[in-house]
């Protein structure tokens, strides 16, 4: 029985991590909580610089905004700096 225990909150654990609806935070030990939140901020950072893995789908839609106005603001320097 311990087992099946173990096995669920690795599932949720993996669910959490992956963006799941079926994540349960509040099953989360603080440290598990830490670590995700970690793991989301490199994300975001590693969508923002362009570098290292990037998954879009897991952004919220603010952050999301955020990089596409970014994109667009680079994209509009290189073609001004291309014409000077």
């Amino acid at each position: 029985m311990i087992e099946v225990a173990r096995a669920g909150h690795l599932r949720n654990i993996s669910n959490c991590r992956d963006g799941f609806d079926s994540c349960d935070r509040s099953a989360l030990t603080q440290q598990q909580i830490m670590a995700l939140a970690a793991a989301e901020e490199l994300n975001v950072s590693n969508c923002e610089a362009g570098i290292g893995p990037c998954d879009r789908y897991r952004l919220s839609h603010a952050e999301a905004r955020r990089l596409a106005d970014a994109a667009s603001e680079r994209n509009l320097s290189n073609c001004e700096g291309a014409v000077d």
